[in-house]
C-alpha cells in the first residue's frame, strides 16, 4: 500500500507537490486512486474499474496529476476543455484534506475558457462543502442518473 507524505512543503520550503499533465505511465496510479477514493466514500456503488474503463471515462479530457517529489501521485483532475467541464477530481484517501483538491481545482480552472462547472451527486456532502468553500454556486434543480440525483456546481465568474 502506498504511503504519501502529508506535508505540503519540504524542509527547504520548496513545494512537495507539483501539478503536471498525466502520461501513460501515470494512469495505473490514477485508476487506483479513483477506485480507492470511491470505495472510501459512502456516495458511490459499483465495482472497481480497470485501465480500459478509465481511458473511456476520461476520453478527450485533459488529465492533470498532483505528483509528490517522491514520485507518488496524490490525486488527479480531468477537464473536458471545450465545455469548461471538470469531469473528475479524486484525491488519494491517504492525503485528503491536504490542499491537493484546491490545487488541482485551480489548475483545472485555468484550462476552462468560461466559468468551469461540474456535476456532483447530491449525497456527496463533502464535495459539495468543498466547492462551497471555494465560492462555487449550486444549481437548485437536481437531475437524475443511474448513479443518483446530482446537481450542477459552477464557479463564480
Amino acid at each position: 500500500r502506498m504511503r504519501l507524505k502529508l506535508k505540503n512543503r519540504k524542509a527547504n520550503d520548496q513545494p512537495a507537490w507539483r501539478i503536471d499533465r498525466a502520461g501513460a505511465h501515470d494512469l495505473p496510479q490514477c485508476v487506483s486512486i479513483y477506485n480507492r477514493a470511491r470505495a472510501r466514500s459512502d456516495c458511490f456503488d459499483g465495482p472497481d474499474i480497470d485501465l480500459t474503463q478509465f481511458l473511456t471515462l476520461t476520453q478527450d479530457e485533459a488529465l492533470f496529476i498532483a505528483i509528490h517529489t517522491d514520485g507518488q501521485i496524490g490525486g488527479f483532475a480531468s477537464v473536458f476543455e471545450p465545455a469548461s467541464f471538470i469531469h473528475h477530481l479524486y484525491i488519494d484517501p491517504e492525503v485528503q484534506r491536504s490542499g491537493l483538491a484546491t490545487l488541482l481545482t485551480n489548475v483545472a480552472c485555468q484550462h476552462c475558457a468560461s466559468p468551469p462547472r461540474l456535476k456532483c451527486l447530491i449525497v456527496n456532502h463533502a464535495a459539495r462543502a468543498f466547492y462551497r468553500s471555494l465560492g462555487w454556486h449550486e444549481s437548485e434543480n437536481p437531475e437524475f442518473s443511474h448513479e443518483g440525483d446530482w446537481i450542477w456546481i459552477t464557479a463564480r465568474s
